[in-house]
């Protein structure tokens, strides 16, 4: 089969389209931009033997097929999900614990939480449903049910693991939401309290992050604020804890550390929270207004533990 000038024109016209669609990431489209130029091959030896116009006609039409495709595939390709995988072992760090929630929730590991009542400071209480995974992350949501009924999401990793000590990271962003607050935690296997610390703490999508100690039954604590951080796209949040010591990472690098006697040597487990804030006397930092979204949600990729070795 011979191939005229036009048919090697139509063949180059569907690998350019396919080596665009590879280069913006759009695997996926390139393939079927790749299958049409098989088609286009095929084509090609038509064009060959048909008059002058209709050659044309043709090769216009078959280099067209590849941004055809792009315009047909795309909705497909923004369905996919591109999620970042939690660091394994590291010098001098042993992982024990990690959850990439790339599956459902696992009920033998995580608790949700459930409530009839508002939680303290807040308008809203805890449905379980509000807690689930989706495309790779865990999601909490907090939404207005009617009025001044406000539904909002916990989850609590006390039934799958604990550790005294060590390294916690999380990769999380937010919706912005006004008013909504959120805290990601670290308590007391087996309850009792104090201890407790706020890895992250304050308003879904921030600009501001509070990262508290709480060392005393009578609430002492000892609270850092990191301040101009996009909390709406990705970032990863931890803490070090050590004798005495206690470390705030975010980035992976370390923005302010407590020295305090109260940080915690017991096994503590991670917990994820969110809640829609009443303006109440005591109340700080922003609370529920016109401002504040009906529906808004927090996204968790991974989290994981490391213990030193």
């Amino acid at each position: 089969m011979e191939i005229g000038r036009g048919g090697w024109l139509t063949i180059l016209a569907a690998i350019a389209g396919a080596v665009t669609m590879i280069i913006v990431g759009m695997a996926g489209i390139a393939v079927g931009a790749v299958m049409i130029g098989v088609i286009g091959v095929v084509a090609a030896a038509v064009v060959s033997s048909r008059t002058h116009s209709t050659r044309w006609v043709i090769l216009l039409l078959t280099a067209l097929l590849p941004l055809t495709s792009l315009t047909l595939l795309a909705p497909a390709a923004q369905a996919v999900v591109f999620k970042a995988a939690a660091p394994g072992d590291f010098t001098g760090w042993r992982q024990d614990f990690v959850d990439d929630f790339n599956s459902p929730l696992d009920t033998s590991k995580w608790g949700r939480y459930e409530s009839s009542n508002n939680q303290i400071g807040m308008l809203s209480e805890y449905d379980a449903p509000n807690v689930y995974t989706d495309s790779g992350s865990l999601v909490l949501r907090t939404y207005n049910a009617g009025g001044a009924d406000w539904r909002a999401a916990g989850v609590s990793g006390a039934k799958g693991f604990s550790a005294a000590q060590g390294k916690w990271t999380m990769r999380a962003k937010f919706d912005r939401a006004y008013g909504i607050g959120y805290a990601f935690l670290l308590y007391p296997k087996g309850g009792g309290w104090p201890p407790e610390v706020d890895i992250a703490e304050g308003t879904a999508g921030g600009p501001r992050v509070m990262s508290p100690l709480h060392w005393s039954p009578g609430n002492l604590m000892d609270s850092r604020f990191k301040y101009g951080i996009d909390m709406t796209q990705w970032h990863t949040y931890g803490v070090l804890l050590t004798n005495d010591k206690v470390e705030f990472t975010v980035d992976g690098t370390v923005w302010t550390t407590i020295n305090n006697p109260g940080s915690p040597r017991i096994p503590m487990w991670i917990g994820f929270q969110t809640g829609a804030k009443a303006a109440t006397a005591t109340a700080t930092g922003e609370v529920v207004n016109t401002s504040t979204p009906q529906d808004s949600r927090v996204y968790v990729d991974w989290v994981a533990h490391w213990t030193a070795c």
